[in-house]
């Protein structure tokens, strides 16, 4: 439970910090983001990361920043559902 909390909190945090910063603070802030989400399961978010890690451009990074939002709002959906319970 506590680390499902602290990845929902985490995640959100990370995804604000990588849309205003640098593209290399955004690479490095995408993979802390990655091994978090590898270690609670979220694979989506993962790969998500790793896309804004390895995006050539700033065209390339906005749009894979987009998708790993997208992935992170619906982890945090599906934490919080399972904290319900």
């Amino acid at each position: 439970r506590e680390l499902l909390e602290l990845f929902d909190r985490q995640a959100a945090i990370l995804v604000a910090r990588m849309r205003e910063a640098d593209a290399a603070s955004t690479g490095a802030l995408a993979h802390r983001l990655k091994g978090s989400a590898l270690g609670i399961g979220a694979a989506g978010v993962a790969r998500a990361a790793e896309a804004v890690e390895r995006a050539a451009n700033a065209s390339e990074r906005r749009a894979a920043l987009l998708r790993l939002a997208q992935a992170v709002a619906l982890a945090r959906e599906t934490i919080a559902e399972m904290l319900r319970v």
